[in-house]
């Protein structure tokens, strides 16, 4: 879950928030861009965006490696 203006006046609606709660503050864009603050998702999937970035936009299929071998020691 990554939060937007839109999430946030939903999210903070009703009579038990006050209008400042639900404006959407450059520290909310700034909180949100570093992964913290109201986002909500793995560490796993925030890697496999930023790797996408780093890839121009190329996203390959995460997986977990039970070893690694060297092909020419056979370490």
């Amino acid at each position: 879950m990554l939060p937007s203006r839109e999430w946030k006046r939903k999210r903070f609606a009703g009579p038990n928030y006050r209008e400042d709660h639900r404006k959407w503050y450059l520290g909310d864009s700034v909180s949100a861009g570093i992964g913290q603050g109201y986002t909500a998702f793995t560490r796993c999937s925030s890697r496999t965006r930023r790797a996408t970035l780093a890839n121009d936009g190329v996203a390959f299929r995460p997986h977990l490696v039970k070893q690694v071998e060297n092909l020419r020691t056979g370490e």
